[in-house]
């Protein structure tokens, strides 16, 4: 059942900070099991997920987005995203976070939060915009629908784990 008609997107506020950091341990606990290793898992908690989201919160750049999706006053998603910042490539932006709560997910709503960055990214003139995830990411088809292509991989370190992560790319303008 499509829900996005339904959503108020706005920006974050203090506020929301809790209900994000939980939608992002719930959503890494259940999409990265048997992916990462248990003992990364087992690590992560709320707060210190809060902690890290309130310092990304206060110290975000001016040209960076972070938005929420809210359902009968509820916060569900959110996506963060701003200007690329491994490469240093001028005019390319990162989709850095999206995420959903389960049980809205499949429903239109990271699609609708996507096609809002997206779109501002195109206003601000940015010529392509960037996603790196685990290559393992179950929800990496969801980038692929969207028209995200598979550009490049690395290797990062997860408790002594190494594992593969992705780079999908979208061309912003023609």
């Amino acid at each position: 059942m499509e829900i996005a008609k339904e959503l108020i997107i706005r920006d974050i506020e203090l506020s929301d900070i809790q209900k994000i950091s939980q939608i992002n341990v719930n959503v890494w606990k259940s999409a990265y099991k048997g992916v990462i290793p248990v003992s990364y898992l087992d690590s992560i908690n709320y707060q210190d997920n809060f902690q890290a989201w309130k310092k990304i919160f206060n110290n975000q750049g001016k040209d960076e987005l972070f938005l929420v999706a809210e359902l009968n006053s509820e916060v569900i998603g959110f996506v963060w995203a701003g200007p690329e910042r491994e490469k240093g490539i001028k005019n390319q932006s990162e989709l850095y976070a999206i995420y959903i709560k389960e049980i809205n997910q499949r429903k239109g709503v990271g699609k609708k939060l996507f096609t809002i960055i997206f779109d501002e990214f195109q206003k601000r003139e940015y010529q392509s915009m960037v996603l790196w995830t685990l290559k393992e990411n179950p929800y990496r088809f969801f980038y692929e629908s969207l028209g995200g292509e598979l550009n490049s991989t690395k290797k990062e370190d997860f408790n002594g784990t190494k594992l593969f992560l992705s780079e999908y790319h979208w061309i912003l303008m023609p």
